[in-house]
C-alpha cells in the first residue's frame, strides 16, 4: 500500500468519496446531486493552490482510502497557542483487505476542527 498526496488530477476522486461519505450518512439521491456541482466548483480552486489537501491510501494502483483536509484560520483559545487549524472535510476509505478478510467502506462525515500547538 502506498500514501501519496492528492493532486488536481484527483478532482473526479475527490468528489467521488464526498459523495459516498454522505451517501453512507444516509443522505438522498436529492441532497447528493444538489450539492455535487457546487462541491466541485468550490474545491477546484482550492485543490489547485494547496488550500485544500490530503492523501489518498492505493493498493495494487486502486484508492483505497482518502482524506481531505484544509487549513482554516482559529481563534486562541486557553488551550491553544496558535491561530492555525486544521478540518477534516472528508474520511473515506473503500474496501480494504485485511488479511484474507475483506472490511466495508467507512465514510465518515465528522468535521472537526484541530488547533496545531506550535509558536
Amino acid at each position: 500500500m502506498i500514501i501519496r498526496p492528492i493532486s488536481p488530477r484527483d478532482l473526479d476522486l475527490i468528489c467521488r468519496h464526498r459523495r459516498e461519505m454522505f451517501k453512507d450518512a444516509g443522505q438522498s439521491e436529492e441532497i447528493l446531486n444538489g450539492f455535487a456541482e457546487p462541491f466541485r466548483e468550490w474545491v477546484t480552486p482550492r485543490l489547485s493552490d494547496g488550500r485544500y489537501f490530503g492523501f489518498i491510501a492505493q493498493e495494487s494502483g486502486e484508492s483505497i482510502g482518502g482524506i481531505g483536509l484544509m487549513e482554516i484560520d482559529c481563534p486562541r483559545t486557553p488551550r491553544t497557542r496558535s491561530i492555525r487549524g486544521a478540518a477534516t472535510f472528508s474520511i473515506c476509505s473503500w474496501s480494504l483487505r485485511i488479511g484474507n478478510a475483506e472490511s466495508p467502506r467507512r465514510c465518515s462525515t465528522r468535521q472537526r476542527p484541530s488547533s496545531e500547538k506550535g509558536d
